[in-house]
């Protein structure tokens, strides 16, 4: 249902006055390794590259760092690890393959976060072969992590493969029965792939269970029906995390349910505010096969035009 965190945050924003943040703890850490590497020069220029990046010249910066990369060893994985970072997130995919290769060339264990940005890099790609191959590796290397396993699982799902993304969910519960965030997954590929019982017995094991995450047994609640107890529970995640798209969207089908239109409105325009594009994937699955022709027909009445054409479209 919900992303399961981001692989790679974008690095900086611009602070009110023009000011700009500090470094981050990780990128302070990787000046000092850089510098035990390859001397204070080249430190201080990375610190300069990642100092423009910070406020807004982001050509001048990955240019620095690409140029630091360049004439780098295989033994400095610093420059290289934050440059294919850096492509990702300027749109240069194919670019980040190079120095994301050149980290895993190493026979050292890399952090988690490297084998998911190289992955990552081939999913955007849609080489998903080879970014189970990637998430495999670190599997083998760093041993188990339920969020890699996930991340395999979600490589099916972008393939459309929805039943072999459900054996993965599958046996990750079998070993983790407490993680509600697999359960909501793993009902939604039963959904997907027509299996309605099974996906209602997830939904209620995670409701009933008291999980402590709240947006996900406010998920599990409203495939239920349940839509006062879903309210409560999605109310809580937008106190604690105002910006949740998600939870306000989900919040709209609540009121769907509960046929308060006003709140559907309020609440599916700020969900559109804080995210124009989530129409796609998870949530529209999970609408479509949740509410009823009629509830479907009356909330596209509320949906932005170029949406509600998109949906006709798909019918």
């Amino acid at each position: 249902m919900t992303e399961r965190g981001k692989i790679i945050e974008w690095p900086g924003r611009r602070e009110p006055g023009g000011q700009t943040q500090e470094l981050s703890q990780d990128d302070e850490a990787g000046i000092m390794i850089l510098e035990a590497l390859r001397g204070p020069e080249v430190a201080q220029r990375y610190r300069e590259a990642l100092l423009l990046i910070r406020r807004g010249r982001l050509r001048a910066g990955v240019a620095l760092i690409a140029s630091l990369a360049e004439v780098g060893d295989e033994s400095d994985l610093i420059t290289a690890s934050k440059l294919a970072e850096l492509y990702i997130r300027y749109g240069r995919v194919h670019d980040a393959l190079l120095p994301y290769e050149k980290v895993h060339r190493t026979s050292e264990p890399q952090p988690e976060k490297y084998y998911n940005m190289l992955a990552t890099a081939y999913s955007q790609m849609r080489r998903y072969d080879d970014a189970r191959r990637i998430y495999r590796k670190a599997l083998e290397v760093l041993g188990d992590s339920v969020d890699v396993r996930v991340r395999i699982a979600q490589t099916y799902e972008m393939e459309g493969r929805y039943y072999r993304a459900s054996k993965e969910y599958e046996a990750i519960r079998s070993e983790h029965p407490e993680d509600s965030y697999v359960a909501n997954q793993l009902a939604l590929d039963y959904i997907r792939t027509q299996r309605a019982t099974r996906a209602l017995d997830m939904y209620k094991e995670v409701a009933d269970r008291g999980s402590s995450d709240a947006l996900e047994r406010g998920i599990a609640s409203l495939a239920l029906r349940r839509a006062e107890e879903a309210i409560v529970l999605l109310q809580k995640t937008m106190e604690e995390y105002p910006e949740d798209a998600l939870a306000y969207y989900y919040s709209t089908l609540a009121y769907v349910i509960a046929e308060d239109w006003d709140k559907v409105e309020e609440y599916l325009i700020q969900a559109l505010q804080l995210d124009p594009g989530l129409w796609y994937g998870d949530v529209q699955s999970f609408t479509s096969w949740l509410l009823t022709d009629e509830e479907f027909s009356r909330l596209t009445r509320i949906w932005p035009d170029e949406i509600v054409t998109e949906v006709r479209q798909e019918e």
